[in-house]
């Protein structure tokens, strides 16, 4: 089972968020708070939502493990990732070791390219230039998934087949690649399965709250 839920930013729902993160997940909303900039104060608040959404609870705990990865408190039988970014949030719960990243629609540096992509990588980018910004959603989606780094140095040989993205070097990892009209989210997983994947929009989110009188 995987689940993703995905979230346009508008910052229109500070305010709703703030109040509902407050009351039902103080440390949490300390943690949105720490942030100086608005915008992640407010991606922090809209994920939280979007995995109460998912839990179907409004109280759910978070906890960080080694390199700050998160874990429901709760429930060890449960994975999630989260990924954030000026564009959208969004969130994903597996009950198998899930990663996911999302990134606006971009050229990544050339610099980049050539030190942490490989060879193999950079010659599909020829073809299919779009290609950079998804290579470099999977390195993060499954740095996320395997908790090491992925990003830094060439250590993925992605290519497509048949419309799916592939690693020659570890074929036990599936991808999932959404394209979105703002950008791409990618999830990885050694999962076979498809992940449901679906946009909430603020009527969803007020529904949800005010289930709680937020």
């Amino acid at each position: 089972m995987k689940q993703l839920l995905y979230y346009l930013n508008n910052q229109s729902m500070y305010s709703k968020l703030e109040k509902f993160v407050r009351a039902f997940a103080p440390e949490r909303y300390q943690y949105a708070m720490s942030f100086y900039r608005p915008q992640d104060q407010y991606n922090a608040l809209v994920a939280y939502t979007l995995l109460a959404i998912l839990c179907r609870q409004p109280r759910i705990e978070l906890v960080r493990g080694a390199n700050d990865k998160p874990f429901f408190k709760s429930n060890q039988d449960m994975e999630l990732s989260i990924t954030h970014n000026s564009k959208f949030v969004a969130v994903a719960v597996s009950d198998k070791p899930i990663g996911i990243d999302g990134e606006p629609w971009q050229t990544i540096d050339a610099s980049i390219i050539k030190q942490v992509y490989s060879e193999n990588e950079q010659r599909e980018l020829v073809n299919f230039s779009e290609l950079d910004t998804v290579f470099w959603t999977a390195k993060e989606a499954v740095s996320k998934l395997k908790n090491e780094d992925f990003y830094s140095i060439p250590k993925t040989n992605y290519y497509l087949h048949h419309g799916l993205l592939k690693d020659q070097n570890d074929k036990t990892v599936n991808y999932n690649v959404f394209d979105l009209l703002e950008g791409v989210i990618t999830v990885a997983t050694e999962d076979v399965n498809i992940c449901n994947f679906e946009r909430l929009h603020n009527d969803e989110l007020i529904r949800f709250i005010n289930r709680f009188h937020c």
